[in-house]
């Protein structure tokens, strides 16, 4: 992981009227050890962006949390989840069952009913696609058990379903949702343009390069539209950039970072193909070394091998590289008169990404 300079403690705004918190609460079942909720206040009305996940200790912390300003779960009015991985929606079910409405953009409704719906056959698809990447029965039998493992069967019912666009007003605050598929297809982040605060989810993390890959269950790269996103952020110097994990940081030096990081392995994923790799599997060492690889859980090599078929995607799209069906096999072979000037060049690379 690439770590940038940030206040340890969590942030606050104190303005006319309300008040903006970030909660910084445990989480060590994660890899990435932490995971933030934002609590706004304005006179009685409170809303939470995203409410940590539901297991000891992240629950418990952020009833404490709650209680150390007098408040209870049943005192928040609003819960928008960012997107429906269960750091992030792990406790929905609870501010509901305490009156709260919770709001969720629909792609991530579905996104979440398909893996949670029947997971036996998201198994199963998951299982054919990653043989499709040339990856070998064994391993994908033990990416997957240790992947479901994670998997969280916690309910996600939302009241409300977002399109993007909407805007959701907490006393004089107005927060306006911006619809950024690309770590899940319904993934939102939330501007609060009087202020300039930009909650990010896991859409732009200060210590991770979010993963954006492709599923199997979702048409479409969204590798293209991802990349496109960090260039807008790349001028915006103005904002106060608010992560779902970890501290609030440079967004313009943040950005930059992770294009370099992914234009890099656009690169490498490149000399792959045109050293002879084939298949997704056989790019994986020229993205990351064996000591690396080693140190990925078996659930996240799941994510590794999207991201590899997302970078293959893209340079297809730039004419570098060209697709082939080989016995049922994704396969691809460098396109000729390829140059890779279309990627930018090489800095400094992640070595971790956050699912």
């Amino acid at each position: 992981m690439t770590f940038l300079a940030g206040e340890p403690g969590a942030w606050r705004l104190d303005g006319d009227g309300f008040t903006v918190e970030q909660l910084r609460i445990p989480a060590p079942q994660l890899h990435i050890r932490e995971t933030s909720v934002y609590l706004f206040s304005a006179g009685r009305e409170r809303l939470m962006v995203d409410c940590a996940p539901a297991d000891d200790p992240s629950w418990p912390a952020l009833e404490a949390e709650l209680d150390a300003r007098g408040l209870a779960p049943a005192d928040i009015g609003t819960i928008v989840v960012t997107h429906a991985h269960p750091d992030h929606y792990g406790n929905a079910h609870r501010f509901q069952a305490a009156g709260a409405r919770v709001v969720l953009h629909r792609r991530d409704l579905d996104f979440h009913r398909v893996r949670n719906g029947d997971r036996a056959g998201y198994r199963e698809r998951t299982f054919a696609w990653l043989g499709s990447q040339g990856v070998p029965q064994d391993e994908g039998h033990a990416w997957l058990a240790a992947r479901m493992e994670k998997m969280s069967s916690r309910p996600l019912n939302p009241d409300v379903l977002l399109d993007g666009g909407e805007i959701i007003p907490v006393g004089p605050l107005r927060l306006r949702v911006e619809w950024t598929p690309g770590h899940t297809p319904g993934h939102v982040i939330i501007h609060e343009d009087a202020h300039r605060l930009l909650l990010l989810g896991d859409h732009i993390l200060p210590t991770a390069s979010p993963n954006i890959g492709i599923d199997q269950d979702n048409p479409g790269n969204p590798l293209p539209n991802y990349l496109a996103s960090l260039r807008g952020f790349v001028e915006r110097a103005d904002l106060v950039a608010l992560p779902g994990h970890g501290h609030v940081f440079d967004l313009v030096a943040r950005s930059r970072q992770i294009l370099e990081h992914q234009e890099e392995r656009g690169r490498r994923v490149l000399r792959a193909v045109e050293a002879g790799a084939r298949t997704a599997y056989e790019v994986r060492p020229f993205a990351w070394d064996d000591a690396t690889w080693e140190g990925l859980s078996r659930g996240l090599r799941v994510n590794a091998i999207r991201t590899l078929a997302a970078h293959l995607g893209r340079l297809a799209e730039l004419g570098l590289v060209v697709r082939e069906e080989r016995a049922g096999l994704e396969a691809w072979r460098a396109a000729d008169g390829g140059t890779g000037d279309e990627l930018v060049e090489p800095g400094e690379v992640d070595a971790a990404e956050h699912d």
